[in-house]
């Protein structure tokens, strides 16, 4: 196996690894702002019951922003969880499909013809890699 298959390999291999890490993280942010909005609301609701009449009606507007923050929680957490499955159920194709197929295959030029040049060729998805190739 060649360096540059194993390069795009892992260069592949490390794309789907930051979009898997950036949904878990985008995960956790979702469950901090949750957690933010829950303090917020226990805040809140024990201020409310401390504060006398007149006080009392800034009660709704903390109602109001934690109910807000709840239910942009929960958008945000059910889309994360479906990029995470998606970039899952993308990544375990990925892994199935190469296993039935190998990535290159290696092929000696002069199987090709009767010339007594042994330079290899790397194969890859349809492109060929020369080891002489100088551009990259």
């Amino acid at each position: 196996m060649s360096r540059r298959s194993v390069n795009l390999c892992q260069d592949e291999i490390s794309i789907r690894n930051d979009n898997i890490r950036f949904a878990f993280m985008f995960i956790l942010f979702t469950l901090l702002s949750s957690l933010t909005a829950t303090v917020l609301l226990i805040f809140a609701h024990n201020s409310y019951h401390g504060k006398s009449q007149i006080s009392q009606h800034r009660f709704i507007h903390y109602i109001i922003l934690a109910t807000i923050s709840l239910f942009l929680f929960a958008i945000f957490f059910i889309g994360s969880l479906v990029y995470t499955s998606r970039s899952i159920r993308h990544v375990s194709v990925k892994l199935s499909s190469n296993l039935s197929m190998p990535l290159t295959s290696t092929l000696s030029k002069s199987s090709f013809s009767n010339e007594t040049n042994d330079r290899t060729i790397i194969k890859t998805k349809n492109i060929f890699y020369d080891y002489n190739q100088t551009d990259v």
